[in-house]
């Protein structure tokens, strides 16, 4: 997700207890903007849950 994104519709999803937000990146580099944004959507709706791509933060290709 990037800044600004609306939240996913769950109506046309998957039913299951805890959907994932990942914030975008740009190639190997954090976007902190984008992930502050997803988490603060996660403080607002504890239904969703945070997927970051730890090979990225890591530096792993």
């Amino acid at each position: 997700m990037a800044k600004g994104d609306p939240l996913p519709d769950v109506s046309v999803l998957p039913k299951t207890r805890r959907y994932l937000l990942s914030p975008i990146f740009d190639g190997m580099n954090v976007i902190q903007e984008n992930v502050d944004y997803c988490v603060e959507l996660i403080k607002q709706n504890p239904h969703w849950g945070l997927s970051l791509q730890v090979h990225k933060l890591i530096g792993i290709r």
